[in-house]
Parts: structure tokens; sequence; C-alpha cells
């Protein structure tokens, strides 16, 4: 049986005491020892579950079923994930993707790339993730450029090796 906070309520105006008028809080206060557990908690907040609701429900202000779409992608812990997505995609066109278009293993999969791409539009609203890729192959390729020339510059030192080697062997002999 859980102990409940019982309190004395009384009528009075602090103004002036002598009236009533306002429900204030008396100065004591007792616990109640034993309420039959049946009835503690019988109002709404018992039956809401205690989960927390996900990050969509919560900005979307709405009640969070069990069935929500959302529920495994867009926990409460993390609202800025979907507050990204639905800025740039809405929620409709996110629930719809997740609902339809892809296959339930890969729902994890569209929603980072659904997050990054939308967090990557709000960085740079002309071209997107678009930025991202390119600046990569860029990278990449200056990057194979360099290990050409680093294989260039090492194969003409082998071969300067070896032309030494085989003077000093011819030399020696």
């Amino acid at each position: 049986p859980k102990k409940l906070l019982q309190l004395d309520l009384h009528y009075c105006n602090p103004l002036n005491p002598a009236v009533s008028g306002f429900l204030y809080p008396a100065a004591a206060s007792s616990y109640v020892d034993q309420v039959p557990s049946s009835q503690v908690g019988r109002g709404e907040a018992s039956r809401s579950r205690s989960r927390a609701p996900c990050a969509a429900c919560k900005q979307l202000r709405r009640r969070c079923s069990d069935d929500c779409i959302f529920i495994p992608y867009f926990p409460s812990t993390e609202p800025e994930k979907f507050a990204a997505v639905h800025r740039i995609f809405g929620e409709s066109n996110a629930s719809k993707l997740l609902q339809k278009d892809i296959p339930p293993e890969l729902g994890e999969d569209a929603v980072i790339s659904m997050v990054y791409e939308a967090n990557a539009r709000l960085r740079d609203p002309v071209y997107g993730c678009v930025a991202s890729v390119a600046a990569l192959q860029l990278h990449a390729s200056q990057l194979q450029q360099e290990l050409a020339s680093a294989l260039n510059t090492t194969s003409n030192q082998l071969s300067e090796l070896l032309s030494l080697l085989s003077y000093m062997n011819t030399s020696c002999s």
C-alpha cells in the first residue's frame, strides 16, 4: 500500500484571515497510512503508459500510440533528429517513406540517411548533402593524385637503387 500525502485545506483571505474566500493548505498535513491498492491511481494518469512519447509525437504535441511508426527511430532523448527531418521533409513524407517505400529491415538506415540529409540541407540550403559529396569526391581525387605521385617517386627511387646495386656488383667483380 502506498502512502499518500493528505493536506487539510481551509478557506481564508490572505489579506484578512478572518474572512474566507480562498482555498489554502493548512499548516499541518498528515499521511494516510493504509489506502487500498485498488483505489490508488484510478485516475487518467495511471492508464497512460510508463514510457515517454517518441520525439515526433512530442514535437507534434500528440498522443504517442503503441503502434507509432516513429517510436523505433526517434527516441524522446534525441528530439533534434526528428526536428531536422520534420523541418526539411515534413512528418507526412517521413511517415510515408517509413511505412510504404522502405522495407522494415532498412528503416534504421533510411532514418540515418534522412537525418544526415536534413542536417546537410539546414547547413547548406542550396546544395545540401551534394556539397558534402562533392567535397569528399574532390578530396578523394586529390588523395589519388598524391598516391600516384608517391608511387611514381618510389618507383624512380627503386630503379635508382637497383641501378646503383648493379653498378656496385659489376665494379666489385
